[in-house]
Order: structure tokens, then sequence, then C-alpha cells
């Protein structure tokens, strides 16, 4: 019996029990995106529901129609996924100590003490004025005026240049502050 003529008489349990495979191996294909495989198999679930509920078997085969709605719903979880992304979670490690102990950022928020405060004034500080030496006057003096929160226009004007070439100048430079931070911190003992 075909996947219509069991759509025709309604028997919707038997569709979806020989649909199963279909549906993953359909979930396969889009293994290479950043969602676990339950997760294409449930936007199988509900993209078999709302096929249920639109389609005609007079006018389209099951299949062609279903694997429509399937492609739809994973397209539709991409995105809310890739929107997600930019969080950040409450397992991601901030730190890793002398002992190779990882300090998470849950550790940091159930005990209230913070320890990239710390960080961040003992050694950042120091590093940024290191690196920063280096830099031509111009470029060291856009961004002493971008880290006071001047804007990029005002920065402009007081160096004598367009706001177009300080942000250009600022991405440079930053771009060139993390390329040395990186090399400093891969030569340190």
């Amino acid at each position: 019996m075909t996947n219509e003529e069991l759509f025709r008489l309604g028997d919707y349990d038997t569709l979806y029990t020989r649909n199963l495979p279909f549906m993953h191996k359909f979930a396969k294909r889009f293994s290479n995106l950043p969602i676990e495989m339950d997760d294409l198999m449930g936007c199988g679930h509900i993209a078999f529901v709302k096929a249920l509920e639109t389609y005609n078997a007079d006018k389209s085969k099951w299949l062609t129609y279903f694997s429509k709605f399937m492609i739809n719903e994973i397209l539709m979880l991409n995105r809310k996924v890739s929107r997600q992304s930019n969080c950040i979670s409450l397992e991601t490690v901030m730190i890793t100590n002398y002992e190779d102990k990882e300090i998470r950022l849950e550790h940091q928020i159930s005990s209230g003490v913070f320890v990239e405060d710390t960080v961040i004034d003992k050694v950042t500080v120091e590093q940024l004025f290191n690196l920063t030496k280096a830099l031509p006057t111009r470029e060291r003096e856009a961004l002493r005026l971008h880290l006071l929160e001047t804007k990029q226009a005002d920065i402009g004007e007081k160096l004598n240049i367009s706001q177009a070439y300080v942000s250009r100048l600022l991405k440079k430079v930053t771009n060139e502050l993390g390329r040395k931070g990186r090399m400093e911190a891969i030569l340190e003992p």
C-alpha cells in the first residue's frame, strides 16, 4: 500500500511508522549543521504533523510534499540555533589556572567572586601598555581616545582624518594587538 493510499484511508500511524526510516535518512543529510540528531528527528516529527494538515493526495506524492516541510523545519531550527550561538553558556571556561583546573562562569556567579576582574587589573592593562609601545603615534592616540569612549568622528577631527579612516585604523590596530598578544602568549614560558 502506498503512502498516498494510507493517507486517504486515514491510517496515520502506519504512515508515520513507514516514514520513520525516511525521516532518519533525511535528517542524516543535515548532520553537518550544529544540531543534534534528536533535534533533527524532532523537526521530522513536527513536519509530519504539519504536512498531514495540508496534504492533498491528488496533487502530489507524499514523500515529496513531506520532505519540503522537513527541510523547512530544519532550516528554521538552524536559524534559531545560529541566533543563539552568540549567547554565553554558564559552562564557558573563563580561565585555566596553573593546575589545569578550569574556572567556569557558573563557579564565579555562585561564589560571588569574579576572577576575571583580578586578571584584567593585573595582567591585561600591563600587556596592553607593552603592546601599544610599538605602535605609531597616530595609531596609539586613536586607540587611546577610543578606549576613553570618544566617538570615531571626534577622533577623526582631533587627528585630522575621516571617521571611515578612524574605523579602519582601529580595526587594524586591534587586529595587530591581537596577533602580538597571541604571539607573546605562545612565546612566554
